[in-house]
This record gives structure tokens, C-alpha cells and sequence, in this order.
């Protein structure tokens, strides 16, 4: 069995992901390629301004791994709510393209910057060892 790391990402287009969005959530919007190393992102603009992200995982990431993930998110919501993580909206779903199996995930987008854009000054080193304090203590008790 190959893992996470040996597969391929998925390799959806846009009108995929547009198609997906109508027939899976809903929504009709634009939806604009993110930077990935495993799974497949979508920065997703509605025409009323919401935005959200869309995530495809690798086709060799287990089901299990992602609802773990998303009942770690709600753990952390609950202990810590002002400490941003996204949201997945509804649930989990599965799609089928050329003979393997991938899991969609929609979440509420969260504003910010990328590091790589922005870069980092030493003062945000400080916030960022806040955060990941905040994030373990919030985590304490998950299992």
C-alpha cells in the first residue's frame, strides 16, 4: 500500500472543482488553485464575498486520519474558541475520478497571509510560540 508521501496529489482543473462545489455544497463560485505538497486546495470566492477553502486529500489518506483531524479541530474550538482553526462545513464527502477515491472537505476560510509572502520578522517568532503553547495546552487532553 503507498502512503501519503509516494502518491500522487490529486490533479483536479477548476471546472472539476466548480462542479464539485454545485453538486456536493451548493455553491456556486471561483475557485483558485493554493499551494499543497500532498492533497489538492482551493481558495473558493463566492459572488456575495464568502470564501472558504477546499481541500481534496491524497487518494492514499485514510478516511479515519481525516475525521481524527476534524474531531481535533472541534476539541481545540471548544477548550481555546478564540484560537483561530477552520471549521469543516457538513461532512466528509467522497468522489470517484479515474478509478481512485478522494475525500472533499470544505472549511470556513481563514483571513490572513502566508508566510512565504509576508516572511517573518523576530517579533512574529514570539506569537507564533504563543500560538503552537495555546494550540498544545488546547490539545492536552485530546485522545
Amino acid at each position: 500500500m503507498s502512503t501519503v508521501f509516494e502518491t500522487p496529489p490529486p490533479n483536479f482543473s477548476q471546472h472539476d472543482i466548480i462542479q464539485i462545489l454545485l453538486s456536493h455544497y451548493s455553491i456556486n463560485a471561483e475557485a483558485n488553485p493554493l499551494v499543497s505538497d500532498r492533497d489538492q486546495n482551493f481558495l473558493i470566492k463566492t459572488d456575495k464575498g464568502q470564501k472558504y477553502l477546499l481541500k481534496i486529500s491524497n487518494p492514499a489518506e485514510q478516511l479515519q486520519i481525516l475525521e481524527m483531524q476534524n474531531e481535533a479541530t472541534l476539541f481545540i474550538r471548544s477548550q481555546d474558541p478564540d484560537l483561530g482553526v477552520p471549521l469543516q462545513i457538513g461532512e466528509i464527502q467522497e468522489i470517484e475520478k479515474n478509478g481512485l477515491t478522494y475525500f472533499v472537505r470544505l472549511f470556513k476560510y481563514l483571513e490572513g497571509q502566508l508566510l512565504k509572502d509576508k516572511g517573518i520578522a523576530d517579533s512574529s517568532y514570539e506569537k507564533l510560540g504563543k500560538f503552537l503553547g495555546r494550540l498544545n495546552r488546547s490539545l492536552d487532553s485530546f485522545n
